[in-house]
């Protein structure tokens, strides 16, 4: 009994260290067009993210008229008890196309996530590899 309760123990500790040593997804992300900076930031439990930065010759509105800088573009998102890189179940705004959808966060490394959007199916959707930049090199819009 005593060799079950000390697996256990090592298991539980195990899985906590791990969960202590996921990259962080909290930060500005660059996307892969280079067109927009998103800053994700804790929302309790979960994920939000925000539009931080908008390259100078895109779109700075909605369809609907509405700025775009400091858009809520991403929220919702739940870590994962199994996977600590992984954020789940939350939702995606593409404020260029005025358009949601489900997605998931899979950070590949600490200077790289994956976002993936879907409608419905996971397996319909697509992804996308945003990379960590500083508000230095992308400062924020709106000012």
């Amino acid at each position: 009994m005593r060799i079950i309760a000390c697996l256990l123990l090592l298991v539980l500790a195990g899985s906590v260290s791990a969960a202590g040593n996921a990259p962080d997804p909290t930060g500005l992300w660059l996307t892969k067009k280079k067109d927009s900076a998103v800053r994700i930031e804790r929302c309790g439990e979960s994920l939000c993210g925000y539009v931080a930065w908008l390259r100078p010759d895109v779109e700075h509105v909605t369809p609907k008229g509405e700025p775009i800088c400091g858009q809520k573009v991403l929220w919702g998102f739940k870590q994962s008890h199994s996977d600590a890189s992984r954020w789940k179940d939350g939702h995606i705004y593409k404020a260029d196309d005025d358009k949601k959808y489900d997605g998931d966060i899979r950070m590949l490394d600490n200077d790289r996530l994956k976002l993936h959007g879907y409608v419905f199916l996971p397996f319909l959707g697509k992804s996308y590899i945003l990379t960590r930049t500083t508000p230095e090199e992308y400062p924020p819009c709106g000012k």
